[in-house]
């Protein structure tokens, strides 16, 4: 299974597209990104029509409609930041407590 950073908060405010002086559009970079825990486990938005559990597959399938350079390597990025939590939570004063908490979830 993939790393998770559990956002579950997800839905249509939180994306976004660009368009260039062409008038072509692009998915926008990611933004409001936060820990959020949904005790029913769901995304709020689907993934590649999967909600539940989305993997990398599901990923690199919308990476791939929407001409994301590099897709593998953006997903390594991703999980290596991840993996800091515990390093980047204690920079900005996050409680042990909460530190703990998050990294129980999204621990691999």
């Amino acid at each position: 299974m993939m790393d998770r950073s559990h956002n579950l908060d997800d839905h249509s405010k939180n994306i976004s597209f660009l368009m260039d002086s062409k008038g072509a559009w692009q998915l926008a970079p990611a933004y409001d990104l936060t820990f959020s825990y949904s005790s029913h486990g769901y995304q709020s938005m689907m993934v590649a029509r999967e909600s539940k559990s989305p993997g990398e597959a599901n990923l690199l399938e919308l990476a791939d409609v929407f001409g994301v350079n590099k897709p593998k390597a953006v997903l390594e990025e991703v999980r290596a930041a991840v993996n800091q939590w515990p390093v980047f939570a204690a920079k900005y004063d996050v409680t042990q407590a909460s530190i703990r908490r998050i990294g129980s979830v999204i621990s691999p």
